[in-house]
Formats: C-alpha cells, sequence, structure tokens
C-alpha cells in the first residue's frame, strides 16, 4: 500500500535531529495529505477509516505550532484544515478556516481558489445566497 509506505518514509524524516522549517513543514504538509481521501483511492466500504483518518488529519493541523512558518505555509495549514472540516461535513468551521487563511495569506491563491469551490458547493447544494 503506497500510502503507508509514504507515511513510513515520511515518519523516518522524525528521527533528524534538526530540520530547516522549509523541510519540517513540507514534512508536516505531506503527513496531512496523505490522511485525506483524496490522495488515495478509497472504496465505499473503507468509509470508518476514511472518517479515522480525516479526524487524524485534522488532529495533526490543530496540534501543530505554526510559529515557525511564514504566512504563506500557515495560509497552506489553515485551508486545509478547511478542506478537512469541510470532508467531514462541518461547514461553518470550514468557512471559518478558510477565511483565516485569506486573512493570513491574501496573496495565497490556492487558498482563494479552494475557498471559492467550497462556496459554490454550499450554494448549489443549500441554494444559500449568502455563500453566492
Amino acid at each position: 500500500n503506497l500510502a503507508d509506505v509514504c507515511l513510513n518514509t515520511v515518519s523516518r524524516l522524525y528521527s533528524t535531529p534538526q530540520m530547516d522549517v522549509s523541510d519540517a513543514y513540507s514534512k508536516l504538509r505531506e503527513q496531512i495529505l496523505m490522511c485525506h481521501p483524496s490522495s488515495r483511492k478509497a472504496s465505499v466500504t473503507d468509509a470508518a477509516r476514511t472518517q479515522s483518518q480525516l479526524r487524524g488529519g485534522l488532529n495533526i493541523v490543530n496540534s501543530t505550532n505554526l510559529e515557525y512558518f511564514n504566512d504563506t505555509q500557515k495560509a497552506e495549514l489553515f485551508r486545509l484544515k478547511g478542506t478537512f472540516l469541510q470532508s467531514l461535513d462541518r461547514q461553518p468551521e470550514a468557512n471559518q478556516a478558510y477565511s483565516n487563511a485569506a486573512q493570513i495569506g491574501g496573496d495565497y491563491g490556492k487558498n482563494w481558489y479552494t475557498w471559492g469551490d467550497y462556496c459554490e458547493e454550499t450554494f448549489r447544494s443549500k441554494n444559500n445566497v449568502s455563500y453566492a
């Protein structure tokens, strides 16, 4: 299973005594992304495992100390938090996470794109004009 291989490889980086902030960020981001179902193929029977992995990924994001990262990296972590919350059907919290990402990294286009997709999806599913 490639997801297990990836997580095993990324976890080996913990043993490195000192790591550059950009390397630590890259490792953290990959570890978080491996918990999201969009990063791998999942069958319908894996629903409980998927929910567990989503909660695990969200837990990683929530427990991350953002002090050492630059604004773009912080914005990406909040964007990922929004993506996990959206996948867990926690819509108001997802909207808040995307908003935080936009406030921190106002010129971070990937967040604006993801937040726009979220708002469009919410508008179409709930027909709520406030998301238009």
